[in-house]
């Protein structure tokens, strides 16, 4: 058997490539290697191994087979002349000898590792170095000098998570530190470090809870931290100077300003009973309710596809109707403005307006204003699409000032719903731009990018006396932090959470769970010019690719279930206009991929054609090879959590898709397809809303429009249900607004808070009747 006595350079290089059979010779000059690829991988990944360091001058490294230690790996501890069996990892069929004297030093696997780990740190690599000791921490948890090593690990990637503004990920490597080490040195130090940045950051915003959250966490570890001390000091001093300085408002008749010092003296020190009871009587005076949003309005309307536009609305306007309630049969309505009277076999028309309504002092509404409103809902080219429903009017005419007569074309089977309208002040043009252009009970006097204020209108004709003065609008980044906010009595209610946080709030809780009326059906809508967009084999490879009834069931439902959420077939909501024979088609990612690779064909075949009639299959149309399709999608956490889902499953059958979120009333063509959330209460009239001329979904094919001319001349239900089913089958095929599934919707609100309505349609139907004092006081915890 060879001996090594590797005391040189040359000796190392002959170690380096052994051969298989001992009797031939050993080539010099080689380099040393281990085994294949291993420079791809970390020590950690390779077949273990053990390391040989030599008693050379430049303390050479040899990798070698786990060696079997009767005892000591100590030099020292060998005479002289004792030898050392190993196998070379390069060459592990040959065995060799070397003398202990050579050898300095033999490093375990594990050590190797753990060098590795330390090294990494040292390199500021800390995403690396954790894998290391992750492996360590698993296999050899009792290994000498382990433990240590972790400790140091996790205080210096703390620190330099901190440097790198990430506290939270700095705490939470401080917090296990805690756990393993409390005693450790400048650990105490560091979590001050961190907590004083955090709150001096947040006492300049006046976030006094988010402050407080840090002084918890810190006083949880060192409860006597001087910096806990001084901070819960200079808090106690504020919320003394806030409750002096809103008494002063309070006196001189500023309840508002009143309320807000009590709010903030009691989030900065919960345990004041002054700021308690400045809060109480300043909403005896002056009734604020806070509602918890996800998405505040930027322009409230009546849009079909905008959630937080259609809440808002209802603050700021009233319509001429209004639906107050919902069923499999449509929308039920009211005229909060006046009383409708049918006529002349429903040829005719009345509308006998209150008298007691106005825009201003000096500018009463009259039937003028009426008439003039309904008359530019039939005009031709319209922006808005409405048009699309035909010139149903044949007359006006405005009777004793506050009565309109209308002579119809043909009978309407939902006249209520085509009188869905906000009122103009047409007769007093200076009123147009201004905020006494709208006869809702509220108006809007402030919005910032975290809230909207909306103060009560003087001389609404609806008013009650225990209305609230003003309604804050507070967004937060999702539906969990909003509710976090209603617990601790910082809002009253929260307009709209995600069924699966629905299906865990408890009937005997302080949380009242209310279900809204009318359904909101969820589609993807083609928005983009992308030519495989507008291929329907590649939209019915889109709609197979996405396994619909998983992402309800398991990921929006999460297990549970609610009355009405279920996938649909197209567009509509189930009722008068969803035709249940036609099935949902069903998850096939197989059928998705052929269909795309059809689909590609087909477009490439389209577009591949040169200026000189010639085809080149190699060349596919830029549009083909552009980036990703871009699928855009509300601020709200149902929307992000099913695109992501759909994100991945697109992904699974080649067709790549990134998300974008959008906030507010988003313009139509920055993506290819929108996650969109349809409030189709009443199909009859709403389907020509959303199809027609200059709404968003502008490709409606010939045979659509054809089919809601026919709809729009409908003379009775049973012929509107058949046109309506028909409109229906043609959704189902063309994909231009793909179906997903249909949710009900629902929203939380405190007991404390009366007046709120059972199932209505939008957040404020009701929201003359609120009342009630708002318990921010009550749950806010130190």
């Amino acid at each position: 058997m060879p001996t090594l006595r590797p005391t040189t350079v040359r000796h190392l290089l002959w170690m380096a490539v052994v051969v298989v059979c001992a009797s031939r010779t050993i080539s010099p000059g080689r380099s040393l290697a281990a085994e294949p690829a291993a420079s791809d991988l970390r020590v950690f990944e390779r077949t273990p191994f053990d390391v040989i360091v030599l008693a050379d001058k430049k303390g050479t490294r040899v990798e070698v087979e786990p060696i079997d230690l009767a005892g000591s790996r100590l030099a020292k501890d060998h005479k002289p002349h004792e030898k050392l069996e190993v196998r070379l990892l390069a060459a592990p069929d040959q065995r060799y000898e070397i003398l202990w004297r050579d050898i300095a030093e033999i490093q375990r696997f594990e050590q190797v590792i753990l060098a590795e780990a330390q090294s990494l740190v040292q390199q500021g690599r800390n995403d690396e170095a954790y894998d290391d000791f992750d492996y360590l921490l698993r296999y050899f948890p009792r290994m000498e000098g382990l433990a240590a090593a972790v400790d140091r690990y996790l205080f210096a990637d703390a620190e330099s998570e901190f440097r790198g503004g990430h506290d939270e990920r700095a705490l939470a490597s401080l917090d296990t530190l805690y756990e393993r080490h409390a005693g450790f040195p400048g650990l105490q130090a560091k979590l001050e470090e961190i907590v004083v940045a955090n709150v001096t950051a947040e006492l300049k915003r006046d976030h006094y809870r988010a402050a407080r959250r840090w002084l918890d966490r810190l006083e949880r570890q060192y409860p006597d931290s001087g910096v806990v001390l001084n901070y819960r000091r200079q808090m106690q001093d504020s919320a003394k100077r806030l409750v002096d300085e809103g008494r002063r408002q309070f006196e001189a008749g500023q309840w508002r300003k009143a309320q807000e010092a009590a709010r903030r003296a009691v989030l900065a020190w919960p345990g004041d009973k002054a700021a308690r009871q400045l809060w109480a009587d300043a909403h005896d005076r002056y009734p604020v309710i806070a509602v918890g949003v996800t998405e505040l309005a930027t322009l409230p309307s009546d849009r079909l596809d905008d959630w937080a536009a259609r809440r808002a609305f209802r603050l700021v306007e009233r319509m001429l109707f209004e639906p107050t309630g919902y069923s499999d049969e449509g929308a039920k309505y009211t005229c909060p403005l006046g009383q409708l009277n049918q006529k002349r076999l429903g040829l005719g028309l009345s509308i006998r307006l209150r008298e007691d309504l106005s825009w201003t002092a000096d500018a009463p509404l009259t039937g003028y204003d009426v008439a003039r409103q309904l008359h530019t809902r039939v005009e031709p080219n319209r922006p808005d699409g409405i048009n699309y429903w035909p010139a149903w009017i044949k007359e006006l005419a405005v009777r004793d000032v506050y009565e309109i007569d209308l002579a119809l074309r043909a009978a309407q089977l939902r006249p209520e719903a085509l009188l869905r309208t906000a009122i103009t002040p047409w007769r007093y043009p200076r009123l147009l731009d201004t905020s006494q252009a709208a006869l809702g009970p509220y108006r809007k006097v402030s919005h910032l990018p975290d809230s909207a204020a909306y103060r009560a209108r003087e001389g609404y004709f609806a008013a009650k006396a225990s209305q609230p003065r003003e309604i804050i609008e507070r967004r937060y980044a999702d539906s969990s932090a909003a509710l976090r906010a209603l617990a601790s009595g910082e809002v009253a209610v929260v307009d709209r959470i995600p069924p699966w946080q629905a299906t865990k709030i408890t009937a005997d809780g302080p949380l009242a769970l209310e279900s809204y009326a009318g359904p909101m059906v969820h589609c993807l809508m083609v928005t983009g010019d992308d030519p495989r967009l507008a291929n329907r084999t590649f939209r019915r490879a889109i709609l197979y690719a996405i396994d619909r009834e998983t992402v309800l069931r398991e990921h929006i439902l999460q297990g549970g279930e609610l009355p009405g959420c279920r996938v649909v077939s197209g567009p509509l909501p189930w009722g008068y206009a969803y035709d249940p024979n036609i099935a949902a088609r069903p998850y096939d990612p197989a059928l998705a991929i052929v269909l795309g690779a059809v689909a590609r064909r087909q477009i490439e075949s389209e577009h591949a054609t040169d200026d000189h009639g010639a085809t080149d299959d190699n060349s596919p149309p830029k549009a083909l090879v552009k980036d990703k399709l871009v699928l855009a999608h509300p601020a709200d956490d149902v929307a992000r959590l099913a695109c992501r889902v759909i994100q991945q499953q697109l992904a699974r059958v080649g067709i790549p898709i990134t998300l974008k979120e959008l906030h507010g009333s988003a313009p139509e063509m920055p993506y290819d397809l929108r996650y969109v959330e349809l409030a189709m209460w009443e199909p009859l009239v709403d389907l020509p809303r959303l199809l027609g001329e200059g709404t968003p979904s502008r490709r409606a094919s010939a045979y659509l429009r054809q089919s809601l001319e026919r709809l729009a001349q409908a003379g009775d239900w049973n012929e509107a249900r058949r046109r309506l089913r028909e409109i229906h089958r043609i959704l189902h095929d063309e994909l231009q607004l793909i179906g997903l599934w249909q949710l009900s919707e629902h929203f939380v609100y405190r007991r404390g808070l009366l007046g709120i309505g059972s199932r209505p349609m939008t957040l404020y139907d009701h929201v003359e009747s609120w009342r009630g004092a708002q318990p921010l006081v009550a749950e806010v915890r130190r």
